[in-house]
């Protein structure tokens, strides 16, 4: 019941004094009674929101642990090192130099022979099932191009142009046998759980692990505190956590519990593999079930998800909704229009309309459209309205396969307010890069039938 409240007073923050919020959060902190490590997390959560002083609560949060022994005990719990990786600190060289990391450390450089390091001790550790030839690939691609942040990009250091990062991204993801394909099956309303899905997560995480995966799972459903901070510890130190996350069925926690999840276990250092994971095995089959509106905490853990990591979001959240078996529910498409506005930024937009739009072809000429994997509906229409409402750099592939999808569309959604928006802000903000397709896109609006038709005829007439 704290938890919950706590969460309930950072998310409508704005509807209460802001000292009165940063008053409970330090009284919680500083109570002499050992609070629950969910109330904690919340009531750190809820003062970090309302502080006026980021410095200064920085400085209260380390003098306030040390003094509640909180850093001895549930922190320290939830921070420690697993077992077998503390038995390997005894190691001189880097134990994981495939990882994205500067090629050179302090007093250390990463030699070929460390390349090997990670297969050798991969052998020797149980229950692990990740490919080590796949990883010794990855290896040296990784060390021949330089390091990519996956944050937003006013946080960015390094920068990749988009193919490149696509392209790396994918081979990450093939790379590690722990993470779902997203264009395959996934968890949700289409594709729940199965005995099968058990009995394949079983198998890659071993017995002891499995069934420490349906304690967790239980423990954040109950929010029982015993045990809890090394349970979510259990989610980091494990290789094969998606199957980990498939077991605990980590999506039927609830709202609340979602978002003490992302804010421990999504931080801005984590790169797109693991927050990709993260965010498809205990986000997207919440949204898939979803029948009513988001409410305002699992929107506020997908905007914050989206802030951190954009492109994460974007490929494991938003993509997949929009490639749902029987369409985007409008209530789904609510939460894509959200996530437009307040995470992408216009490299992201541009690489979802690609995404969309830009097909597979067999030669130069062949735009066949059977390739796509998503159908349009009325919410669809509506993301792809917003998408068009930002001037991006669309290519000609992009904007050839656009009208061809438009021309098939219009019959169906000939008299949608939403698709005349689609037609307005495709022709308003792209003009120019519509002049070889006016024809085509004439046949399109004048098949439309709404009050816009006539605005849009003007519009490409101007062209």
């Amino acid at each position: 019941m704290q938890t919950s409240v706590l969460t309930f007073l950072k998310v409508e923050h704005n509807h209460f004094r802001t000292k009165d919020l940063e008053a409970l959060a330090r009284r919680i902190l500083q109570s002499p009674v050992e609070a629950d490590y969910w109330v904690y997390q919340a009531a750190r959560s809820l003062l970090l929101t309302t502080s006026q002083n980021a410095d200064q609560w920085a400085s209260f949060s380390s003098a306030e642990e040390q003094r509640l022994g909180i850093g001895d005990t549930q922190t320290s719990d939830h921070n420690a090192m697993p077992e077998w990786l503390d038995k390997c600190s005894e190691h001189t060289s880097p134990m994981f130099s495939w990882l994205p990391l500067e090629k050179s450390y302090p007093g250390d450089e990463v030699q070929d022979q460390d390349k090997t390091h990670l297969s050798e001790t991969l052998e020797s550790l149980q229950p692990m099932s990740i490919e080590v030839p796949a990883v010794q690939q990855l290896t040296n691609e990784l060390f021949d191009h330089e390091k990519r942040a996956t944050c937003s990009p006013e946080r960015r250091t390094h920068e990749r142009t988009i193919e490149d990062m696509d392209r790396l991204e994918m081979e990450i993801i093939e790379a590690d046998t722990g993470i779902i394909d997203l264009s395959k099956k996934v968890n949700g309303r289409d594709n729940l759980v199965d005995e099968d899905d058990d009995k394949i997560a079983r198998a890659a995480l071993g017995e002891e692990l499995y069934l420490q995966a349906l304690s967790l799972g239980q423990n954040l459903r109950t929010r029982s505190e015993p045990g809890l901070p090394k349970d979510i510890n259990l989610v980091r130190s494990t290789p094969n956590f998606s199957c980990l996350l498939s077991a605990a069925r980590a999506w039927e926690v609830d709202d609340e519990v979602t978002l003490l999840l992302v804010e421990t276990l999504l931080v801005e250092q984590d790169g797109y593999a693991w927050s990709t994971q993260l965010l498809h095995a205990i986000i997207l089959p919440k949204i898939y079930a979803l029948e009513k509106p988001a409410s305002r905490i699992l929107m506020t853990a997908l905007t914050q998800a989206g802030k951190i990591h954009p492109r994460a979001v974007m490929d494991s959240i938003m993509f997949p909704i929009i490639c749902s078996k029987n369409g985007a529910s409008s209530v789904q498409c609510e939460i894509l229009n959200r996530l437009v506005k307040d995470c992408l930024t216009e490299d992201l937009i541009l690489s979802l309309l690609q995404k969309m739009f830009v097909p597979r072809r067999e030669s130069e000429h062949d735009f066949s459209r059977s390739n796509r994997s998503w159908n349009w509906t009325e919410g669809v229409v509506g993301v792809v309205q917003n998408l068009l409402s930002h001037k991006v750099n669309i290519d000609q592939d992009c904007v050839a396969s656009l009208v061809q999808d438009l021309d098939a569309a219009v019959a169906e959604f000939s008299t949608s307010l939403k698709f005349g928006n689609l037609l307005l802000n495709l022709v308003t903000k792209h003009g120019p890069r519509l002049k070889s397709h006016k024809t085509s896109l004439h046949h399109v609006v004048n098949r439309s039938r709404t009050f816009l038709t006539k605005t849009v005829q003007s519009k490409l007439a101007s062209i």
